[in-house]
């Protein structure tokens, strides 16, 4: 009888617990996550508290008692991310939901809760991981003809690379740039343009870089990229737009001289389409012609560009700049000459060929007078 009235008290009055349903929980970058903890019941929440702390340094992340949260005391780190099921208390729910879980969040955390039952605590461990990521570190390239250039792109590693999947393709109409699968270069779809000029760098493809090294950059490589990638951890993708650009030459220098003036040209190759200026002796503007042919097949822009002088004495400056790549060409072009010793050589020399056409005509008539004669005598 004694025996059957102990195990009825047992009952009636069961040991005070606090428990962790999941010892290790995996946050991910971003997301709410809860942290999950129950204590045995009572419906008088008059007496309950229940305070979550991070066991490496006692921080507080949450505090509830008389029947309300009280959060004077919490980290800052934790302000208005967390809340309780407060609906659920008197059923013995003292779990904590943390909004949008960061890098920092990872780590222990301990419930402790008490009430008219008792006092109990439980210690649960918290592990970060980001949610899976592709990204460029750059939207926007600037590629220069003729040099390689790297499309940057990164995404959540996985150590397995069995089922890893790099694809690069033009946004524009999906030609495959490069396709990396079963741990290797998968090739037989890309497109002709870019055979033999593309390539991962394979070494560091562990540790989540899917970068894209393009070699001797032309002018359709301009255009927007995709960046895709797939692994047991996810799928993703980033755009990224690549602009292209190429130095001006160096100006090639011509002068064309008349009787009433002189005529300084450049000529050059390059793109985009430059600014051109030119510039007098008191750096005043000057009036010239300019010349933008169609694009060469090397899709470069052909100027040419004209500037006209009147003086006997040149001193001006011929200016390109090229905005897209941060060129400033100045060519400076001074000539003088004498007008009047200009002049006295063109007398001479129409003098000497009036010369030299009386001595031929002179020459002339002398023969025909010599073949006269001779035709008399016959």
């Amino acid at each position: 009888m004694l025996w059957l009235l102990l195990c009825i008290l047992d009952v009636l009055v069961a040991s005070f617990e606090v428990t962790v349903p999941n010892k290790h929980l995996l946050a991910i970058r971003g997301h709410p996550t809860v942290l999950g903890c129950e204590f045995t019941s009572d419906p008088d929440l008059s007496n309950l508290v229940v305070t979550w702390q991070r066991q490496e340094d006692a921080r507080v992340v949450h505090s509830f008692y008389y029947q309300q949260d009280q959060l004077n005391r919490q980290s800052l780190k934790y302000h208005n991310r967390t809340s309780l099921y407060v609906s659920k208390l008197h059923k013995g729910n003292a779990s904590l939901r943390i909004a949008a879980v960061r890098p920092k969040d990872a780590g222990w955390y301990m419930c402790i809760v008490s009430n008219a039952k008792g006092t109990g605590r439980a210690l649960m461990e918290v592990t970060y991981e980001a949610s899976f990521e592709v990204t460029v570190p750059n939207k926007h390239l600037l590629a220069s003809r003729g040099h390689p250039t790297v499309l940057g792109c990164e995404f959540t590693p996985d150590p397995d690379l069995s089922n890893l999947v790099v694809t690069w393709q033009r946004q524009e109409d999906a030609r495959v740039v490069h396709s990396f699968y079963y741990q290797q270069d998968q090739l037989a779809r890309q497109s002709l343009e870019y055979h033999n000029r593309t390539s991962l760098y394979v070494s560091e493809i562990h540790k989540g870089n899917a970068s894209l090294r393009i070699t001797a950059v032309r002018p359709k490589d301009a255009g927007w990229y995709l960046c895709i990638v797939s692994n047991t951890k996810g799928t993703g993708r980033a755009v990224m737009q690549v602009t292209y650009g190429a130095l001006y030459s160096e100006p090639r220098l011509s002068i064309h001289v008349n009787s009433s003036a002189l005529k300084v040209q450049f000529e050059t190759e390059g793109f985009p389409k430059p600014e051109v200026i030119w510039l007098g002796e008191h750096d005043q503007n000057l009036i010239y012609h300019l010349e933008i042919h169609g694009q060469t097949e090397d899709g470069l822009y052909f100027i040419k560009s004209i500037c006209e002088a009147q003086k006997p004495v040149i001193n001006i400056t011929f200016t390109l700049k090229n905005h897209l790549l941060n060129q400033n060409l100045q060519r400076p072009v001074v000539l003088s000459y004498d007008e009047d010793t200009t002049d006295h050589m063109i007398i001479v020399l129409a003098v000497l060929s009036v010369v030299c056409i009386l001595l031929v005509i002179g020459i002339i008539w002398l023969a025909v007078q010599k073949q006269n004669k001779q035709r008399s005598s016959l």
